[in-house]
């Protein structure tokens, strides 16, 4: 089954509505998240992972582990 209907282009203004307060806690949120690269491996370079994590990784079998 198919409509005929040609669907009209969304219109924000009309098929969201949105109240100032709406807007602006948008605004804030968005500008809190934004992240750039940098700031993205700097944060992943503070992480500490613990020693008996790192020292569980399998290796390939019949291959030691090595540290670079």
């Amino acid at each position: 089954m198919s409509s005929k209907k040609i669907p009209k282009t969304l219109n924000l203004e009309r098929d969201l509505p949105t109240t100032r307060e709406d807007i602006s806690a948008l605004r804030r949120a968005h500008s809190q998240t934004s992240t750039d690269l940098v700031h993205y491996l700097r944060t992943l370079s503070r992480m500490k992972f613990p020693k008996n994590v790192l020292r569980r990784r399998r290796t390939h079998k019949s291959y030691e582990p090595f540290t670079l």
